[in-house]
């Protein structure tokens, strides 16, 4: 079900390659299209997957404070499901949106637990870009020295190379 729901879906959306928006609102109204898609075929993992764009989406709009529900039901699904690289993707997002909003220790709390996802899988691409966001965390805090060293262990990350 789920392989023919997904490509129900695709052809329900009408779309072939990637798709191209030209404003946050078309990107919105887009991602609540597929999210619907989703939710009348009743694959969880594409529902999943469409509350995180929505997240991200609400993100480039700077709406930060709502998009962290958006975070916090994906990342019920992915647990739910076992999905553990999206379960980190999805947890470092949350914690991205919440050194946003200025609450650095929940920020830290979701971004560290995405890096020891990403460790456990032995995947490198999400732990780069984690440890940078964390850098971001320790900069807002005034430890420069400690966003130094956040750096470089993304950069160890990205020299090793996506697994």
């Amino acid at each position: 079900m789920a392989k023919s729901g997904q490509l129900s879906f695709g052809r329900k959306l009408g779309k072939r390659g990637p798709l191209v928006v030209s404003s946050l609102r078309e990107a919105l109204e887009l991602s609540d299209e597929a999210s619907a898609l989703a939710e009348e075929i009743g694959d969880q993992f594409s529902i999943a997957m469409t509350t995180v764009q929505r997240g991200r989406i609400l993100d480039d709009q700077g709406r930060f404070e709502e998009s962290i529900p958006c975070f916090d039901r994906a990342i019920a699904v992915f647990e739910d499901l076992g999905a553990r690289w999206e379960l980190g993707d999805a947890t470092a997002e949350r914690g991205i949106a919440k050194r946003e909003l200025g609450r650095l220790d929940e920020a830290e709390e979701d971004l560290r637990k995405a890096i020891r996802i990403s460790e456990e899988l032995g995947e490198r691409q999400l732990a780069s870009w984690t440890w940078r966001a964390l850098a971001k965390v320790s900069e807002r805090r005034g430890d420069k020295a400690e966003a130094e060293q956040r750096l470089r262990r993304s950069r160890e990350a990205e020299a090793k190379g996506p697994r």
